[in-house]
């Protein structure tokens, strides 16, 4: 039958020409794109975007091609052989199973003909994008074909509006339009995620250290979505057997399993640009207007002498976290922790393993312990949608936010000025860390073992994902090599340039970054950047905000946290 089906196909001229038109189209149209987008990260963006013209053509083509015989009467000859349409059905699936990946062939060809950065072909780089490309280009397109497939029954008319609409809901325009509106209490965005087969937020900065969007969620919604369609191929097409019984059965499990597992993973991603509350769009605005009164400002801090920390990364961050303050807290006061509030404490214990009660509010933590306290083990779980990501694809952790909990009253994301007069800038606690990730992690403490980290530090640092850590002189860098950026910082101009406005400045801590590790921070932090967080200094670290972390913007950063208002403006 599939031979017969092939030959069917390209007897046709009508078909054969428009596949190879179409084809043709897609590959001017990519290589444009290819000629045009100097970097290869974003070209494949561009190419994912295409997916909703694919999803039109192919859904048109296979409807078309499989409900000719019924226009010309042929399906009657089939109807008189047991099981032949069954037969026909599976044969075009398998036809179309081929087609549809001509696109996406093309699109991996150019990426890999016109970029002389692209990563090599084995790399785990290069198997993230495979799987990118597979994802947005390649199922949607075939998923297409098999909606034709369904509606090659269905009078033209209905057919063509039918696929049409289905374009438009798989695309990411309906979210665009409508994600911040809501009725009652149900959010338009969430019911849309479940049709959102296109890439997501196509607009959106490229995370390198993030990569594309394969969060579990992503791959979940595919297997709904291929139940669905299959459960509708052999419910209308397959002869009535027990065989056919059991598979449909199979499928419905699979399509209620699948649905399950969606509904409860459909916000996974971390990323989402979109105007839904909570998206990256909005945190800057929550960040920047938060609010302490002075009577909080007046909470001194603790001092801590040292962190035990154990993270496991997953659907979200899970995280166990144990502290040692220098001094016991004595029993019967209250003291304030500061944890920002994607983060979720479900327990908190003593030395001696006894739960200490506790009020968490927003960003901040009470305990009232009944017993002098030696230690405190924070048990807690979350990272939500915040450009602070931290899951199983990457995570970006950055010194400057209370992703553990911070002794005293703060705002989360709380960047210190690095002045020589301040009586806490060199206050270090010892740090023991091990990060349980699917990807490599990176400190600005020393590394012990795979993704194990110890040492003394002001705050620490973690960046996980698509990241390399490579040698620059006597300190480091970490980077996303996806990113494209250069990763090296002449340190020796850096120092020189310092050397030349120090002595106006004699508040600052002088600038030296010999021995440091230099972060450049993931793109998505450029979406919504508070005060200050676009280069933040440490003794052991730099964390850079920057396309390409460069002397100048280094050292002019830094000055600019010395001088009054007035005088900037």
């Amino acid at each position: 039958m599939f031979k017969h089906t092939v030959k069917r196909y390209f007897k046709d001229p009508l078909y054969i020409t428009s596949l190879v038109l179409f084809n043709l189209l897609i590959f001017f149209i990519l290589k444009r794109y290819q000629i045009r987008i100097y970097h290869f990260r974003d070209y494949c963006i561009s190419a994912m975007a295409i997916s909703p013209l694919l999803f039109t053509f192919y859904a048109f083509l296979s409807y078309e091609f499989s409900s000719k015989l019924a226009r010309m009467k042929g399906i009657e000859i089939l109807h008189s052989v047991s099981g032949a349409e069954g037969k026909k059905i599976v044969a075009e699936n398998l036809l179309f199973l081929i087609l549809t990946f001509i696109p996406t062939l093309i699109a991996f060809g150019l990426a890999y003909s016109g970029y002389s950065t692209m990563p090599g072909f084995l790399t785990r780089y290069s198997q993230h994008i495979i799987v990118a490309l597979l994802r947005y280009l390649y199922a949607p397109t075939f998923l297409a074909s098999l909606l034709g497939l369904i509606l090659a029954k269905v009078k033209r008319p209905l057919a063509f509006s039918l696929i049409a609409f289905s374009t438009l809901l798989m695309s990411d325009v309906p979210n665009a339009l409508l994600s911040s509106y809501t009725i009652g209490t149900l959010r338009l965005a969430s019911v849309l995620d479940w049709f959102q087969l296109a890439v997501p937020n196509r607009t959106y900065y490229f995370d390198g250290v993030y990569g594309y969007f394969l969060e579990p969620s992503r791959l979940w919604i595919l297997l709904l979505w291929f139940s669905l369609f299959l459960f509708l191929l052999i419910f209308i097409y397959g002869k009535k057997s027990t065989k056919r019984h059991i598979t449909l059965i199979l499928l419905a499990v699979t399509l209620l399993l699948s649905s399950a597992r969606f509904a409860l993973r459909a916000e996974d991603s971390i990323l989402i640009k979109d105007n839904r509350p909570g998206s990256m769009i909005n945190i800057r605005e929550y960040y920047e207007n938060l609010n302490l009164s002075e009577s909080d400002k007046e909470q001194k801090d603790l001092d801590i002498e040292s962190y035990q920390m154990d993270f496991s990364l997953g659907r979200y961050l899970k995280a166990k976290v144990q502290i040692h303050p220098i001094k016991p807290l004595p029993a019967d006061a209250d003291y304030i922790f500061t944890l920002d509030h994607h983060y979720k404490v479900t327990q908190i214990l003593d030395q001696k393993q006894q739960p200490v009660s506790f009020i968490q509010e927003a960003d901040h933590i009470k305990i009232t312990p009944t017993a002098s306290i030696d230690a405190l083990t924070f048990t807690y779980h979350g990272g939500g949608m915040s450009r602070f990501y931290s899951n199983s694809q990457g995570m970006a952790l950055p010194g400057y936010l209370a992703y553990y909990p911070r002794p005293g009253l703060h705002k989360p994301i709380h960047i210190k000025k690095p002045s020589a007069l301040s009586p806490d800038a060199n206050v270090k606690s010892l740090f023991t860390v091990h990060v349980h990730a699917p990807y490599p992690v990176f400190s600005n403490l020393p590394q012990t073992a795979t993704n194990t980290f110890s040492g003394k530090t002001e705050e620490l640092t973690l960046l996980g994902g698509l990241v390399e850590q490579v040698k620059d002189g006597v300190g480091s860098v970490v980077y996303g090599p996806l990113t494209e950026q250069v990763p090296t910082v002449n340190r020796q101009e850096v120092q020189q340039l310092w050397n030349t406005y120090a002595g106006l400045f004699p508040e600052a801590k002088p600038l030296n970054i010999d021995r440091s590790t230099i972060f450049f921070m993931p793109s998505t932090f450029f979406l919504a950047p508070v005060l200050n967080e676009q280069y933040v200094y440490y003794d052991d670290s730099l964390l850079a905000i920057d396309a390409q972390p460069n002397p100048s913007a280094i050292v002019s950063n830094y000055i600019k946290q010395f001088i009054p208002p007035r005088i900037m403006l």
